[in-house]
């Protein structure tokens, strides 16, 4: 059982850098990516007033990664280019 998860894993990874290395490539971040879930969240105080609440985006968990993989590269980027200095 450990294997077949193992292998499914290995799958899962190859198919997103795939996806991912080639909307670099390409130079597109797919539309479905960006569509996000908008829930309002109570800040406290009355439940009735509409100005207590606060917009909150779920996006999906393939955009997070991908976000995640973007700014790693812009950041190793910037350090080797000597843009930006880390203390």
């Amino acid at each position: 059982m450990v294997l077949v998860q193992k292998i499914q894993k290995d799958h899962t990874v190859l198919a997103i850098t795939a996806l991912i290395n080639n909307c670099i490539g390409q130079g597109i971040f797919p539309d479905k990516l960006k569509i996000a879930s908008v829930i309002p969240l109570h800040k406290g105080g009355d439940i009735n007033d509409p100005h207590i609440y606060r917009p909150i985006s779920i996006l999906p968990t393939l955009s997070k990664i991908f976000e995640k993989h973007i700014a790693g590269q812009i950041h190793s980027y910037f350090l080797k280019t000597e843009k930006i200095q880390t203390s």
